[in-house]
């Protein structure tokens, strides 16, 4: 077995993925920050692979390009949760798809309960294409 000699960040600490170019590394999480950062280290040619345990919700960063997602989830608190999931369950399933056929699990329940009951925010997604996230992640 190979010893592990690199080096270890927390997303606060990471500046930009020039460090790693053509070098593998592990992005640990799928929040907002981990997905921006494995975005940023293949640009500059790195080779990364996304740890995920649990889960996940992903919403658009906006509804077919023209109102930015946070607008909507504004908006959305205004009606019963279960309704707000519902309204937002075609819309993210048009913009997004079906994360599970890249090796994510998906929440049993919607972005806003997730957000109500959870206190977490869903990763927006931000263009990362499907060939992509289908190499990078290795479920845990």
């Amino acid at each position: 077995m190979e010893t592990y000699t690199g080096d270890v960040l927390h997303s606060s600490e990471f500046k930009n993925g020039d460090p790693w170019t053509g070098k593998p590394v592990l992005v640990v999480g799928f929040g907002n920050s981990a997905c921006e950062q494995e975005v940023d280290l293949v640009e500059r040619g790195a080779h990364p692979h996304l740890s995920v345990r649990s889960a996940v919700n992903v919403i658009p960063r906006d509804m077919l390009g023209v109102v930015p997602a946070l607008q909507l989830g504004i908006l959305m608190r205004r009606v019963p949760t279960q309704v707000a999931d519902a309204l937002a369950a075609p819309l993210i399933k048009l913009t997004v798809g079906d994360v599970t056929k890249y090796g994510l699990k998906k929440l049993p329940f919607g972005p806003n309960t997730q957000i109500k009951r959870d206190k977490h925010i869903p990763l927006r997604e931000i263009g990362i294409e499907a060939e992509r996230i289908a190499r990078s992640i290795a479920n845990a």
